[in-house]
């Protein structure tokens, strides 16, 4: 089905739980925004709808629901060529974050690197900091200073590049907790 009928009833799924006495959570509204996006056979507005229930899931703190939404994502995602890379770049976010509180550092690593090369050729500086900060600090708990040091640098360029106080800050004060 094309984008106007599947934009439709999302925002109709909002439209009635915002005018209804029940107020739908927002992991309910992606879950009913799932099964319309399912039905119709949108893969890729699927895969956004789903990676933002990972979202939602991940932030609640129920990874065990976070990770087969960001896996379906990813799927879908690395299944059709036409997928944005950005949309790409932010599923992968999501399962690295997951991946690195688990413990699973390696998996988290090449999940960064492959975000910030793809947020790199986007040209997003935030998404290119962010990761390779986060790879700094997984290089820290290896106990890999230079590494460390090495990652930093490139997030700090990269802030320093965009003008964006708030990555900016946000490397300096990573920079800060690894003591490069």
């Amino acid at each position: 089905m094309g984008a106007g009928p599947s934009w439709r009833s999302f925002s109709e799924v909002w439209r009635r739980s915002r005018g209804s006495s029940i107020k739908l959570t927002p992991r309910q509204h992606y879950e009913e925004a799932v099964g319309i996006y399912r039905e119709e056979g949108s893969a890729l507005r699927l895969a956004h709808t789903i990676r933002h229930l990972g979202d939602v899931h991940q932030h609640a703190g129920r990874a065990e629901l976070a990770e087969p939404c960001y896996d379906e994502a990813l799927t879908i995602y690395r299944a059709d060529p036409k997928t944005p890379r950005l949309d790409l770049a932010n599923a992968i976010r999501g399962m690295a974050v997951l991946k690195g509180e688990a413990g699973e550092a390696e998996q988290a690593s090449r999940l960064w690197e492959e975000a910030k090369d793809l947020y790199a050729s986007v040209s997003v500086a935030e998404g290119v900091a962010g990761s390779a900060t986060e790879l700094a600090l997984l290089a820290r708990k290896r106990r890999d200073t230079e590494r460390a040091r090495q990652w930093l640098s490139e997030a700090s360029t990269v802030a320093e590049a965009s003008g964006d106080p708030a990555t900016q800050r946000r490397v300096r004060k990573f920079q800060a907790i690894i003591g490069a």
